[in-house]
């Protein structure tokens, strides 16, 4: 998840993007790859799609400023 995350603080949001779902297909149960895939759509003007992904962080057990962020 750091490499996701790095990712998009360097501006590469779609390759983030694309490796989240990748892992996702993989490791379904992570809650923070919920949420980095969430905001890599986020940050690419895809909120709607954003928002399942940030459900299931949630549901997931993402905890602390993320889980805050999650619900922004």
């Amino acid at each position: 998840m750091r490499q996701i995350q790095a990712w998009l603080d360097e501006g590469e949001i779609e390759k983030a993007r694309k490796e989240a779902l990748h892992r996702l297909n993989r490791e379904d149960d992570i809650a923070g790859l919920h949420y980095w895939c969430a905001v890599s759509h986020d940050a690419q003007g895809m909120e709607r799609e954003a928002i399942p992904f940030y459900e299931k962080a949630v549901c997931k057990g993402i905890q602390g400023e993320l889980r805050a962020q999650a619900y922004i």
